[in-house]
């Protein structure tokens, strides 16, 4: 299984197009792989399903209602 995330204003501001971050996870396997696809020199981020769920809890913390209502979201 695998998923997209697109997202605008990525690392490099030389140009304004979006980049994405891809997120893996092959058949049976115990680990989450997060890419960056457009960046050679960066590496796979393997997760295991822990480390994935408290990755998720951070964000969806961090994403509170309070912030999608400030910016239009």
């Amino acid at each position: 299984m695998m998923k997209l995330v697109a997202f605008k204003h990525g690392f490099i501001a030389v140009d304004e197009q979006n980049e994405c971050i891809v997120l893996r996870r092959t058949g049976h396997a115990e680990h989450i792989e997060i890419s960056f696809p457009f960046f050679d020199d960066m590496h796979v981020i393997r997760l295991t399903a822990c480390e994935a769920l408290n990755l998720r809890n951070a964000l969806n913390e961090l994403a509170a209602p309070h912030l999608l209502q400030v910016t239009g979201e």
